[in-house]
């Protein structure tokens, strides 16, 4: 009886070995068998993560994502890397991508890193053609930027009124 029980438990390690498990610290472990199939879903909870590559993105309940273009991106719509999970590529295989998480700057004035001064109203921004220009029609104080921030989801209304 105990050559059988340790039989069994040696064919079980043998399969444990054969097998590796994927992000075991988080609730969506999945399990990727030695043929490369594997056990995952395709989709996680909402939620942030962090992709193999070094992407943040940002997940919902719908089954879809997005992601942050550079850590400015990042620490401007969250700057939670406190809940930031590792995630494997398989685990978000079968999310709709989305492409950059859209930003609404609040209102106010904003230095890009490529050198432009904005106006934001919240909803759509315009560019300031100088420093002057900003001084004379804006003087908020500016924020600024120290990576992209993509803002296609706001209008762009091009140069601000002189």
């Amino acid at each position: 009886m105990k050559k059988a029980k340790f039989s069994i438990l040696l064919a079980f390690s043998a399969i444990a070995a054969a097998i590796s498990i994927v992000n075991l610290k988080s609730a969506h472990a999945c399990i990727v068998l030695p043929d490369g199939s594997s056990t995952c879903s395709g989709r996680v909870a909402s939620g942030l993560y962090r992709l193999p590559d070094g992407t943040f993105i940002s997940a919902n309940d719908s089954g879809a994502f997005c992601r942050f273009v550079s850590p400015a991106h990042f620490e401007f719509l969250s700057g939670r890397y406190d809940l930031v999970q590792s995630v494997d590529s398989r685990e978000v295989s079968a999310m709709a991508n989305h492409g950059a998480c859209a930003v609404r700057l609040p209102a106010g004035a904003y230095h890009l890193v490529d050198g432009r001064i904005i106006a934001s109203n919240g909803s759509a921004f315009c560019r300031y053609v100088s420093y002057e220009h900003y001084e004379r029609k804006d003087r908020r104080p500016i924020r600024q930027f120290n990576g992209e921030i993509p803002l296609h989801a706001m209008e762009n209304h091009f140069d601000c009124a002189q």
